[in-house]
Order: C-alpha cells, then structure tokens, then sequence
C-alpha cells in the first residue's frame, strides 16, 4: 500500500476508484493500494464459527419474539447490573 504525502488533489480522500484502487484514511494521512479480495472459502474453523453465531442469532430472535421469555430477560439482565 502505497503512502501519498501532501497531494492537494487526494488529501482526505477515500474509497473505491473503479474495481482496482482504494484509498484509505488512516490517522490522518491518506494511503492507496489495491482492492482487498474477499476469500471465496471459509476454513472448516471459519465455518464453525459462522455457524456457532448464526445459531445464537436464531435463539435470540426466538427470545426477542416471545414475551414472556423476554420479560425474564430483561429482570435477569436488571439483577445482573446490580
């Protein structure tokens, strides 16, 4: 990544410029390099992960959607600041 120093024309400049070149803010001074790839394939550790939270997303939603169950949530959580 590339560092540019005091260019009028790309001080504070940042994002995308076509498909190829970003720029980037980083305390202060702007840099420019090549886009980041995302990676096509999680590891299997990735994947474990991905789905470990995904189901702590499903059990939450399941929580928020219930009332009851939500209400004992929230004293928990009042006893827990406590």
């Amino acid at each position: 990544m590339g560092k540019i120093k005091e260019n009028l024309l790309t001080k504070g400049f940042s994002g995308r410029v076509g498909d190829e070149m970003v720029f980037r803010q980083i305390d202060g001074e702007t840099f420019v390099g090549k886009r980041r790839r995302k990676r096509e394939l999680l590891t299997p550790k990735e994947q474990q992960v991905k789905d470990r939270f995904m189901d702590s997303v499903f059990y939450a939603k399941s929580v928020l959607g219930d009332p009851a169950v939500k209400e004992a949530y929230e004293l928990m959580k009042k006893d827990f600041k406590a």
